[in-house]
């Protein structure tokens, strides 16, 4: 009896113990729900439970969010109702690779209640839950990231354009000013055989001939230059639908007689900064091609003209945007209702030399987009096979005033003039060429065959010559490292800049340094004449 009492105690101790630790199994457990709760219902994925067949039992605050549903409304749905019927097979699959593998991760569209679909990235686990096997689906929403993605993408293609662009620009730039200077010996002397021929003479046509194709060709390089997206060359205020109209006879005679053109211009348009020459090629070349989709075979070109408010989005979707700004844009639309193109073609038909017809012809909608971009407009095309084709330039608009029609067609009175000019240029034929207009002009002229020859023939001799004709590209000293020379030597020397770049390019790195003007390769005789006259005049 003495021992039963000792033992007493010992029992009821060990009691005590297991209560308490029964107690604190209960708590641990009691917490591991609640963490378990608390990630469940604060988790930023969707998480849901379902069964083997498909029967959704669970799912927290996120996922009801993520389709729109109330929780309890989950509860009485399948897992196959939260996606759309055209991913039926995947969602199939993957149930089947959850039971096989026990753990997946894929990716799969969603179906809300409202119908509307969203992406996402699944990752799904197989696992007991009580004594059955159930399903658990963590949802990831990853519209935004595609949406990030699908935007890089964009802006990578945008980049590779331009790089593209940029690189061609740069080849058709270096191409024209070469070009040009070779024009220069052409047209320089057609020109003077003009002055020493008399009208009657039977070679009269023939060099006229030989200086309509030498004009032409040198328009060709200013579509190169154009292309290059650096083409402005002489700057105004201008009424598109005013040059239409001036072309029109012009259009009419160079299409074919089966395409009816028609025109709608709406009057008094506000005024674009353009340059003329530029855009009356942006006209033919667009209303050339329109009359070439249709063949063949009759058909219509409509040619329009107007003004548009634009927005921000509506410019983004042009080609190459340039980040223009939103505004008041005047717009040309030309519409045809030829062959239409494919995707494919659309996105070629910038490309320089590109064609569908059987053999090219230049750069054509290559020069278009270089001028477009020149004059910080843009263009839109709309096209479907056998649906025709719609190209709509953009241009700003201007606050500037379009001058009178006949106020730039005055009548130049040129007359032969007096003093000493200096030629300075690396290409021989440039050199003679000049030389030969500038005396049969009555001027005296020297020669240096670049920029170094020139300084060193200044230095010996300040006052022999009255101007400077300096060539921008040449070799041992350029133009702008001559005309800096020059400056040093006689600062109030007249220097006028000769390129076969456009004025824009080539005069930029003048600004503000007191160039006395500037002229582009290939230059006719009064045209030369005209800006020596200009510049020596005001000296005097």
């Amino acid at each position: 009896m003495k021992d039963d009492k000792q033992a007493e105690p010992g029992l009821a101790s060990e009691q005590q113990d297991l209560t308490s630790r029964l107690a604190q199994a209960e708590q641990d457990l009691a917490n591991q729900a609640e963490k378990y709760n608390k990630l469940f219902e604060q988790s930023n994925d969707g998480i849901y439970l379902h069964d083997l067949e498909g029967n959704i039992i669970d799912a927290n605050k996120r996922a009801a969010e993520q389709l729109g549903y109330l929780q309890s409304e989950m509860m009485a749905l399948k897992v196959f109702a939260i996606h759309p019927p055209e991913v039926m097979e995947q969602s199939k699959a993957a149930f089947a690779a959850i039971q096989k593998e026990g753990r997946v991760h894929f990716e799969i569209t969603f179906k809300k209640k409202d119908g509307t679909l969203f992406p996402a990235e699944v990752s799904a686990s197989m696992f007991e839950l009580s004594g059955k096997t159930v399903v658990q689906g963590l949802v990831r929403d990853v519209s935004r990231r595609q949406e990030a993605e699908q935007e890089r993408r964009q802006l990578e293609q945008q980049i590779q354009k331009a790089q593209k662009m940029e690189s061609l620009g740069v080849l058709a730039g270096g191409i024209a000013h070469d070009f040009n200077n070779l024009l220069m010996g052409v047209l320089g002397n057609v020109d003077l055989a003009l002055l020493d021929t008399a009208p009657e003479s039977p070679a009269t046509p023939r060099l006229r001939d030989i200086r309509t194709t030498a004009i032409r060709l040198s328009e060709l390089t200013n579509q190169m230059l154009a292309y290059s997206g650096k083409g402005k060359f002489i700057v105004e205020p201008v009424d598109l639908s005013r040059m239409v109209s001036e072309m029109e006879h012009l259009l009419a005679v160079t299409t074919s007689k089966k395409v009816v053109i028609k025109y709608e211009l709406i009057p008094d348009l506000p005024a674009v900064e353009a340059d003329t020459s530029q855009l009356r090629q942006v006209i033919m070349n667009l209303i050339s091609n329109a009359a070439e989709a249709i063949g063949s075979s009759s058909g219509v070109v409509s040619v329009r003209t107007g003004v548009a408010d634009v927005d921000s989005k509506y410019l983004a979707d042009t080609f190459l945007n340039d980040e223009l700004e939103k505004g008041c844009y005047v717009f040309l639309e030309v519409s045809d209702t030829g062959c239409g193109m494919d995707t494919e073609t659309r996105e070629k038909i910038f490309d320089p030399f590109f064609s569908t017809k059987f053999a090219g012809r230049g750069l054509g909608l290559a020069a278009v987009i270089g001028i477009i971009r020149g004059h910080g407009g843009a263009i839109k095309v709309y096209s479907e096979p056998s649906r025709g084709s719609t190209f709509k330039v953009l241009l700003p608009c201007s606050e500037k005033q379009v001058p009178l029609a006949d106020a730039k067609n005055r009548p130049i009175n040129i007359a032969h003039g007096r003093g000493r000019v200096l030629v300075v240029d690396d290409e021989e034929t440039v050199r003679a060429v000049a030389r030969m207009m500038l005396e049969k002009l009555g001027f005296e002229v020297r020669t240096a065959c670049d920029g170094q020859e020139a300084v060193e023939l200044l230095e010996t001799q300040e006052d022999l010559v009255d101007i400077v004709l300096l060539d921008l590209a040449m070799p041992r000293k350029d133009g702008v490292e001559t005309f800096r020379e020059i400056r040093r030597i006689h600062s109030d020397l007249p220097v006028i800049l000769s390129s076969g770049y456009n004025e824009q390019d080539a005069t930029s790195y003048f600004a503000g340094k007191g160039l006395a003007g500037f002229i582009q390769k290939p230059y006719e005789v009064q045209t030369l004449m005209q800006k020596l006259s200009a510049v020596l005049n005001q000296q005097e």
